[in-house]
């Protein structure tokens, strides 16, 4: 580190310490304690930055759709861009990554942020925001 930002500005800078490098949710326990869990290893090739909940199979349980990668990264570090999106399903207390050969889901390019809305047919749309790209979207009905 030294050779690239200089011993100096290391001795000078502010020093924090990350426990967590990992994409995670928190599980509410009902006494006022929260679980780490960690999201499936599929799910951390780049960052994650949107969540939508949607019963996306029709059996009565929310999967998870998760959006994100990061192309702005500071000089030193390559840009994340590994990410095409991922729906997780909830089963047996753990959340499956789902192939994207079976969901047909994937995100291409900067994915910064999600949303679902509503059709006047009722048919549900997920719309994703790209940074210099056009949303994509998806029918998930």
């Amino acid at each position: 580190m030294n050779s690239i930002l200089g011993e100096e500005n290391l001795e000078n800078a502010l020093h924090l310490q990350a426990d967590i490098l990992y994409s995670v949710y928190l599980e509410n326990n009902q006494n006022g304690d929260f679980e780490i869990v960690k999201l499936p290893n599929q799910v951390q090739v780049a960052p994650v930055l949107d969540f939508q909940f949607m019963d996306v199979d029709k059996d009565g349980i929310d999967e998870i759709i998760s959006i994100g990668n990061l192309y702005n990264t500071e000089v030193e570090t390559v840009r994340y861009d590994a990410s095409y999106g991922n729906i997780m399903k909830f089963e047996n207390g753990v959340f499956e990554y789902i192939p994207v050969q079976e969901t047909g889901f994937s995100v291409r390019g900067d994915a910064k942020s999600s949303k679902i809305l509503t059709k006047k047919n009722g048919k549900k749309l997920l719309m994703v925001t790209r940074n210099d790209n056009s949303i994509s979207t998806f029918e998930l009905d």
